[in-house]
């Protein structure tokens, strides 16, 4: 809603609020749009790597992969950022592991 300014005034940064509290509450497609907005760095900083990780969380919950949108991520990283995005969402997958 407030990606798009339907029906609402568009607020990158309230959407990228709104995306982060169903990202947190696991919601899938909640990680497609903060990477689209972390890819573009709307609502927050621009950050390839943030972008590649957050895309891979939302594939790992279920999210149909996108080629083209992630062809278009790594296109931004080097190599030493996709180690850096590999190994963080390593971390995640692991953490999710974790009982609680």
């Amino acid at each position: 809603m407030y990606a798009t300014g339907s029906g609402v005034e568009q607020d990158a940064s309230k959407a990228a609020d709104y995306y982060l509290q169903a990202a947190d509450a696991g919601v899938s497609h909640a990680f497609r749009g903060l990477a689209v907005m972390a890819l573009n760095g709307e609502g927050m900083d621009s950050d390839p790597v943030r972008a590649w990780v957050l895309y891979s969380q939302g594939v790992e919950l279920g999210n149909a992969p996108e080629p083209k949108l992630l062809a278009v991520i790594e296109k931004q990283l080097d190599e030493a950022e996709k180690k850096e995005a590999a190994a963080q969402l390593d971390r995640w997958k692991a953490q999710r592991q974790q009982p609680d």
